[in-house]
């Protein structure tokens, strides 16, 4: 579970098209998946954090279990990653 104090100061998000209305639907799920993205890569760096508290506190199956978890993160990361690429391309395809 990811707690409040665990977390980075999360970047703001650009007012620019908040502020203007211009963007499109497609933009706006876009930027949700992106979000979703960055929620998982910081979900797998508070588990690595965490991970590497345990190993130093000489507590190697709960560094192991938060060493995993984050890995859960990055792959399933890496799957988002990619389901956006294919989008991009077969999107670009169609030019």
């Amino acid at each position: 579970m990811v707690e409040a104090s665990d977390m980075e100061e999360p970047v703001p998000p650009s007012t620019t098209a908040a502020a203007t209305g211009s963007a499109s639907p497609l933009m706006m799920d876009l930027a949700a998946s992106y979000k979703r993205l960055a929620e998982e890569c910081e979900s797998a760096a508070l588990h690595a954090r965490r991970a590497a508290s345990r190993f130093i506190d000489n507590e190697p199956v709960e560094g192991a279990a938060h060493a995993f978890a984050s890995q859960g993160h990055l792959h399933r990361a890496g799957d988002s990653i990619k389901r956006l690429a294919t989008q991009h391309a077969e999107h670009h395809q169609k030019d």
